[in-house]
């Protein structure tokens, strides 16, 4: 039987977040029909035990190589929901947020995904909740901290600053809590599997564009982000994921540029990762250092 709403989410070592967003969810969709699958990527801290025994929970047995896409394709392959609810577990739902996110939805057929305001810890925007989809241009301001209020002229800056309150059709919005029509997803093939822990968010909102169904973002419904609380866990390889998927979306959706400009992309996106990749190393071998220190 059909429902308004599947909630999809992947989880890795975060069970009291868990908890608390699973907590957050019957407020948030009352009156809506909804199923809850969670799938486990392989934690090793009594995850699986905890939601296997849950009676409000569909438990799927992941793997920590499965990664957020793969997850999320996963429980999608069993999901009956006309929406697809992509969260996070380091998420937080407000008192009927889903449900009005819903209802914005069905109240125009064009929509193909729709993402709330994502607020941090501070109060302050998530700024990927709402995305322009990356140019070498956009990537290039963003590197150089160019102010985004003040781009030059012909660039989209990356990180989009809609105005206070107001409704905008965006590129994109983050896979942290992306609300998507199912029937747009099936069409597109989901999410594609080549990418593990970032990037697939935006690569599923471009192919969804592609297919004539745009992205809104609703800022009158708010979900809070306690951000990276899985990644952190794992932060070299987090770096190593982060650059490759901005290299395999380049790939993917940068054909066009000249050969010149793809060999620069490419080498630059090689730069940066082996830098990211040294620091964040060195950051954990001298944490080690400090830890053994306190220890003797």
């Amino acid at each position: 039987m059909t429902v308004d709403v599947s909630i999809i989410i992947v989880t890795y070592n975060v069970p009291d977040l868990l908890r608390r967003c699973l907590a957050t969810i019957p407020e948030s969709t009352d009156g809506l029909s909804t199923e809850v699958l969670v799938v486990d990527n392989g934690s090793r801290d009594g995850t699986w035990d905890s939601i296997a025994s849950r009676a409000d929970v569909q438990a799927i047995r992941g793997s920590r190589e499965l990664g957020f896409g793969r997850g999320n394709n996963l429980a999608a392959a069993r999901a009956r929901g006309r929406w697809l609810l992509f969260l996070n577990p380091d998420t937080e739902l407000m008192p009927l947020g889903l449900r009005r996110l819903v209802e914005r939805g069905d109240a125009d057929a064009s929509l193909g995904i729709l993402g709330p305001r994502l607020e941090l810890a501070d109060g302050s925007l998530d700024p990927a909740a709402c995305r322009s989809f990356p140019t070498p241009a956009s990537a290039a301001m963003r590197l150089l901290r160019w102010p985004r209020r003040l781009p030059p002229r012909g660039v989209r800056p990356y990180n989009v600053a809609p105005s206070s309150g107001c409704e905008a059709m965006v590129d994109a919005v983050s896979g942290a809590c992306m609300l998507v029509r199912a029937e747009a997803f099936r069409r597109v093939g989901g999410f594609d599997p080549q990418f593990f822990t970032y990037g697939e968010d935006l690569d599923l909102a471009y192919r969804i564009r592609q297919g004539g169904w745009p992205t809104l973002f609703v800022p009158s419904v708010v979900v809070r982000h306690l951000k990276r609380q899985s990644t952190r866990q794992r932060a070299v390889r987090a770096r190593v994921e982060f650059y490759r998927a901005i290299w395999l979306y380049y790939r993917k959706h940068r054909q066009r540029d000249g050969l010149w400009l793809r060999a620069m992309v490419t080498t630059a996106i090689v730069v940066l990762a082996l830098g990211a990749v040294a620091r964040q190393g060195a950051l954990r071998m001298l944490a080690l250092a400090r830890r053994k220190g306190a220890v003797g």
